[in-house]
């Protein structure tokens, strides 16, 4: 997209790689609880690439996260940062970051939450 970002290396504290769609997506997690995904990494190569770079250049190893595929529709809602987690038998089903949420209702076993429009 030809979009940069600037992130300190000091700062991060998770770097780990989701499958995604037939291709690698890259998270990196910052100690101030902001997420940065990045998309389009195709094939293992690239991914591990990426994974010796982050530990020769700043001593991070990278981890593969699985994503929950079952389908079900109940499970645990996490806040890790500015970051809602919906996880499946400690498998993340789906991540929303919380800046792109407007409002939330909740009710006794469910929550709506509406989205900011692009």
């Amino acid at each position: 997209t030809g979009k940069v970002e600037h992130l300190l290396a000091t700062d991060f504290d998770s770097v780990t790689f989701q499958k995604f769609v037939g291709t690698w997506m890259l998270r990196i997690f910052s100690k101030n609880g902001s997420l940065h995904r990045f998309f389009g990494f195709r094939g293992d190569d690239e991914r591990e690439k990426i994974a010796k770079f982050f530990s020769a250049n700043y001593n991070i190893y990278t981890l593969e996260k699985e994503l929950s595929l079952t389908g079900w529709n109940w499970g645990t809602a996490k806040f890790n940062g500015s970051v809602l987690s919906f996880d499946v038998k400690n498998q993340t089903a789906f991540e929303v970051p919380l800046n792109y949420v407007s409002q939330c209702v909740t009710g006794k076993n469910e929550i709506t939450m509406e989205f900011h429009h692009n």
